[in-house]
């Protein structure tokens, strides 16, 4: 499985943090939370998609079309509900929030 994480319109939110490195690259605790999406799901391939300007910096990488990807917000901490709601996943399913 490949883990593709990506920003939202709510980025915004986290400036200035978020001017120069993408939300997945904040820390929380010891670990970024693309460390800990990492960990928790252990993926073959961890992706994001990033802003343009952080493109060079961060490359984001592109999916692999034959293989399955989980696209996952990336400001969305893994707590445990979460990750096995995400494990649970079939192709074609979703999470949405309100």
């Amino acid at each position: 499985m490949q883990l593709c994480l990506f920003e939202d319109d709510f980025t915004t939110r986290f400036h200035p943090l978020t001017l120069t490195r993408p939300v997945d690259d904040l820390r929380t605790g010891i670990l970024t939370l693309r460390e800990k999406w990492k960990y928790a799901l252990q993926p073959e391939q961890l992706l994001r998609t990033t802003r343009s300007h952080l493109s060079e910096v961060f490359p984001p990488g592109p999916p692999e079309e034959d293989k399955d990807c989980l696209w996952i917000n990336a400001r969305y901490l893994p707590t445990p509900d979460f990750v096995e709601a995400a494990r649970n996943l079939s192709p074609g399913e979703a999470i949405m929030d309100d």
